[in-house]
């Protein structure tokens, strides 16, 4: 009796340790089969993974500002770094520090950059563009003067076809169907017979576009299109009007961004900033700190958050700005 206790003791520890084992081979195998996976992920054309001098491209400053008074009640997590309540949300007006020429002002959180954020900034730095334009495609000075010549050729008979469009404007009432007719049946006739261009195509009296031969380069086919917009023909007073309306319409989309930020750092909410698209839940932004705090290289890491992010500048951004320890800690803290 004594042996088949001993018996089933051991018997039982050997099916513990087998099972040990089996356990370790099966999460091994899916690390193995993880790594494979992010190994076939290709990245997108021209774009690699790492590139040496990735860090002081993608790399920013995160310097929040703790103002004396603000709002409370939620928590900004911004890439990753607590950001300290209270919070400050402001709209400054636009300088170089905004991507699109057409954008009034920045929307800040305790000095921040919200909208828009790091990622749209650097697309509007364009330092990573410029920085491979500058090792891919270096131009001989004759490259160069080929280019100057195409662009001034274009250029030149962009404008002749504009000029002898403006003088039909005046000499024909656009406002008129008979005046359209008029208009595009001309400039159509212009430009069959202008000596640089072979080839056009007419879609009305105020849009159409031709082929220059000696423009073409590469993958740019020399086909230039000109559109007149509808706006022209309105009576100024009427320009005037709908100026107003979407300067008022825009407006309103800003400030009603900022009193929504507003309204939920004002919640009892934890906020994630990461310009992450993909969800609006803490989901990805966990999986996003799970990976940063591996021990895996930068390749890896970027291609890891390429596949929740399905953007490479924003995955470069996140590896090399994102904060898993300042993150894990408020969410340990936090969401027990």
């Amino acid at each position: 009796m004594k042996h088949l206790k001993r018996f089933s003791v051991l018997g039982f520890v050997v099916l513990i340790s087998l099972s040990i084992i089996f356990i370790s081979a099966v999460l091994a195998q899916d690390v193995e089969k993880e790594k494979k996976q992010a190994e076939e992920i290709k990245p997108p054309i021209d774009e690699k993974w790492y590139e040496e001098g990735d860090e002081e491209v993608y790399k920013f400053e995160i310097n929040p500002i703790t103002p004396k008074e603000g709002i409370t009640g939620g928590i900004l997590i911004y890439y990753g770094h607590f950001v300290k309540p209270p919070y400050k949300v402001e709209l400054v007006p636009c300088n170089s520090k905004c991507y699109e020429k057409d954008l009034k002002y920045r929307l800040l959180i305790n000095n921040l950059p919200i909208i828009p954020g790091p990622r749209d900034f650097l697309i509007r730095l364009n330092k990573a563009s410029l920085k491979k334009a500058e090792e891919k495609h270096k131009m001989t000075k004759e490259e160069i003067e080929a280019l100057k010549e195409r662009d001034k050729i274009s250029e030149n008979v962009r404008r002749d076809v504009k000029r002898y469009w403006d003088k039909l404007i005046k000499k024909y009432d656009a406002n008129t169907e008979e005046g359209k007719k008029k208009i595009k049946e001309e400039i159509e006739k212009y430009i069959a017979n202008h000596p640089k261009i072979e080839g056009y195509k007419i879609f009305n009296f105020r849009e159409f576009e031709f082929f220059v031969p000696e423009t073409k380069v590469d993958i740019f086919s020399g086909w230039i299109k000109i559109t007149i917009s509808p706006f022209m023909f309105l009576p100024e007073e009427k320009k005037r009007e709908i100026i107003r309306r979407r300067e008022e319409y825009f407006d309103s989309l800003y400030f009603q961004q900022k009193e929504d930020w507003e309204y939920d750092l004002g919640r009892n909410y934890t906020i994630a900033y990461s310009e992450i698209r993909v969800s609006t839940t803490l989901n990805s932004i966990k999986k996003i700190s799970s990976i940063i705090s591996s021990n895996n290289d930068y390749e890896y890491k970027v291609k890891k958050a390429y596949k929740i992010t399905e953007d490479i500048l924003l995955s470069k951004l996140l590896v090399y700005n994102f904060d898993p320890r300042s993150f894990n800690n408020y969410m340990g803290e936090n969401h027990d």
